[in-house]
Order: structure tokens, then sequence, then C-alpha cells
């Protein structure tokens, strides 16, 4: 650890993670890796367009967990700001998105211009109707299929 220690002797690395739960984590059966996952979510899922994001959401048999992939552009900015924006996606996806998903989702977003200075709680404002709207639509494309 760098810096000084702590005036009240906790570590902060374990302050964080008072209240943690098993619910609250975004582990590796949350994430979409394969470049074979991004392209299959994108040919079989729908897709909508925000201010600042792209979305694609799919339904894919065996998943344990909804799955989240990320792709931001180096047109957006350089490696710092590149890399805040993904943090944030995740931590939007971790606290409030991923609860309103079933475990056969796969989202895939795409960051745009003007992405980089939004705030946590602005991305989830932003994706939060965007992903209503989409689940109601994935559903009925479903019935229609069914």
């Amino acid at each position: 650890h760098q810096g000084p220690p702590s005036p009240d002797g906790f570590d902060p690395t374990q302050t964080t993670r008072l209240g943690f739960t098993q619910d609250a984590h975004f582990g590796a059966e949350h994430r979409l890796c394969r470049r074979a996952d991004f392209l299959r979510v994108r040919r079989l899922g729908i897709r909508f367009q925000t201010e600042h994001f792209v979305i694609y959401l799919a339904k894919l048999s065996g998943q344990p967990a909804p799955r989240l992939g990320l792709a931001v552009s180096r047109r957006i900015g350089k490696a710092v700001v590149r890399s805040r924006i993904k943090r944030r996606l995740r931590e939007s996806f971790r606290c409030s998105l991923k609860s309103a998903l079933e475990p056969t989702i796969a989202m895939v977003a795409i960051a745009r211009e003007g992405a980089g200075e939004l705030r946590t709680p602005q991305v989830t404002a932003e994706l939060k109707p965007a992903l209503t709207r989409m689940l109601s639509r994935l559903d009925a494309a479903a019935w229609r299929k069914a």
C-alpha cells in the first residue's frame, strides 16, 4: 500500500467491501470476452441507440448469469478515458441494470462520442429506460417467433 495509513486503522480495501453480498459482484460469469460472443449478440439480438451508447440485447441459452460486453473505440479518447467509461458501465450494470435482466440475457454496450464526460449515475439514467424498452421489444420478438 502506498501513502500514509488510515487514521482509523482500517484497511481501505477492506472497508469498501463492508456490506458486500454475492449478488453485488461483477465476476467472470458476468463478462462477455470472446469475439464470437459479441458477434452472436449483435447477430441474434436487437439494437437500440441512445445519445452516448449503442446497445445490443440478446437471449443466449446456457448462461449462468446476465452478461455484459463492452466496446470503446480509440476515437472516444485516450486509454484513461476509455478505461473510465468501461468502469462506469460495469458499475452501472453491477448496481442497477443486472437486477433487471434474466440470466439468459447478454448485453453489449458500445460507447459513442461524449460518453467520457458522463458520471455513473448519468450512465445508469441513460441506460435504464433504454433497457426497459429493449426488454419489452425482446419479449415481443420472442413471442412472435414462438
